[in-house]
């Protein structure tokens, strides 16, 4: 599991495996949204030859909302992965020695 600060860790424990996955593939979704839009971002940027102001925003926006869902997409299916081994029973697979 990721180490989260205890603020955090409450929050997301209080959602059951079925709210956790569902928050986190919507938090995946809008991270590959937001891939997208940086993507065309760059292909606009080099197109027009350069950063405008607006692009520049635009970037920073679609850059911020993307690591912040993406961020949020791990830690839910993350805890969602957590659960789903609880309840069968099984321990969960490592690859350490």
């Amino acid at each position: 599991m990721i180490t989260l600060p205890a603020a955090i860790e409450e929050h997301v424990n209080r959602f059951d495996r079925q709210r956790s996955l569902i928050i986190g593939i919507s938090n995946a979704v809008i991270a590959a949204w937001c891939a997208y839009r940086l993507i065309w971002l760059m292909y606009l940027a080099v197109t027009f030859s350069g950063f405008l102001g607006s692009l520049i925003f635009s970037f920073a926006l679609w850059g911020v909302v993307g690591i912040v869902a993406a961020a949020a997409a791990v830690i839910f299916l993350q805890r969602a992965k957590h659960l789903r081994t609880a309840t069968e029973g099984t321990p969960p697979v490592t690859n350490e020695g």
